[in-house]
């Protein structure tokens, strides 16, 4: 049937046209994907469009990233992507307000930085080895403070009991120590 179609078009110019058309019309049925053309195309690393479809195509920022992409395959003049004088002018007086330090300047200072971060730890390790060192000492004092706290307290707890045992004496017999009368004489004896 294809010798048929093949032999029944006339002359070189309608038979490759009509070659083509059939190559395409295959290819069309082999796309199973139901991509639209330009995501096809994109899935197989081509161009997405062949022409420009909207403004935003003619934008240089577009033909930058297609070039870059797709390389001289984009039909994009490289010569015309790069900046203007204007947009290099622009670019460097951003750069001088962003950066206003030269790269030498900037290694001074995190040079500085970096001395003074050390000079930092290195004090604050000298004071630790420093209490470190002090720290027998301060658990002496303290165990010393409440050993003289105990004492104070025993003293006075010895003063009351024997005070209590006086008031006792006093009347004679067991007295409880909550009672009024007990209570009284206690403050008498005070």
């Amino acid at each position: 049937v294809l010798s048929e179609e093949l032999y029944s078009v006339s002359g070189d110019d309608n038979l490759e046209a009509y070659l083509e058309e059939k190559e395409a019309e295959i290819e069309r049925k082999r796309n199973k994907s139901m991509l639209r053309p330009q995501h096809y195309n994109i899935l197989h690393g081509k161009v997405p469009y062949d022409e420009p479809k909207c403004d935003i195509h003619y934008s240089l920022r577009y033909k930058r990233r297609m070039f870059g992409r797709y390389g001289y395959e984009s039909g994009v003049n490289p010569g015309a992507l790069w900046p203007s004088a204007e947009e290099i002018n622009e670019r460097t007086e951003y750069e001088k307000v962003s950066f206003p330090y030269t790269i030498m300047e900037m290694w001074e200072r995190a040079r500085q930085r970096r001395e003074n971060e050390e000079r930092l730890i290195q004090e604050r390790q000298a004071k630790l080895t420093s209490n470190i060192k002090k720290l027998e000492q301060w658990k002496q004092e303290i165990a010393a403070r409440a050993a003289k706290k105990m004492q104070v307290a025993a003293a006075a707890k010895a003063k009351k009991d024997a005070l209590i045992e006086e008031v006792r004496r006093h009347f004679g017999f067991k007295v409880d120590p909550k009672d009024e009368k007990f209570k009284e004489m206690l403050l008498q004896k005070e």
